[in-house]
């Protein structure tokens, strides 16, 4: 974790979101209502309901909301089946690994780091990062870094809270701000 590194931002939206031609200027018009820079925002998504209909209108838009400086990043990577053509054709900044990857089956082998390492790779290749989501304990924080990912999320470095405990939480932690970022 580096000091003085600013908060993200991570907003849900749906595809159905994401496919209506005004996302862009409805994004656009909140960030400036509420004085947060673009840079400091990613909007996520899961694959759910990005098909042939649906793929080309969220890809232009996803498109639209990257030229203004918004991060995109494709939330819950390796929770259902994947295909990996859409790594490729979806305009991304973040993939985001699904907290199942920490789950080993009883008595089968723990590949995390593999796995991790592989979609690392990977994204790479792509110019993508990978952000490990639900990071709960130092041997995945751990596993996540030594398989090459540098952005997590999780109970590890801030649990869930309320607005007000949130921000006491900034407040108390100065320096480490970063640590409910994103950052690993």
């Amino acid at each position: 974790l580096e000091a003085g590194r600013q908060l993200w931002l991570v907003v849900n939206l749906s595809s159905a979101h994401l496919a209506d031609v005004g996302v862009a200027e409805t994004v656009t018009g909140v960030l400036n209502a509420h004085g947060v820079a673009p840079s400091r925002l990613v909007v996520q998504f899961s694959e759910e309901g990005v098909d042939a209909p649906t793929g080309r209108a969220i890809t232009e838009h996803l498109t639209k909301l990257q030229t203004l400086g918004i991060r995109t990043a494709l939330d819950g990577f390796g929770a259902q089946a994947t295909s990996l053509s859409r790594l490729r054709m979806l305009p991304l900044d973040i993939v985001k690994l699904d907290r199942r990857i920490f789950d080993a089956s009883p008595g089968a082998p723990d590949h995390h780091d593999a796995v991790v390492a592989a979609v690392v790779n990977l994204a790479e290749q792509l110019g993508v990062e990978v952000a490990v989501s639900g990071v709960r304990a130092e041997p995945e924080l751990r596993a996540s870094v030594n398989a090459g990912c540098r952005l997590g999320q999780g109970d590890l470095f801030c649990p869930p809270a309320v607005p007000e405990r949130l921000e006491a939480y900034l407040d108390s932690h100065q320096i480490g701000r970063a640590s409910c970022r994103e950052r690993v």
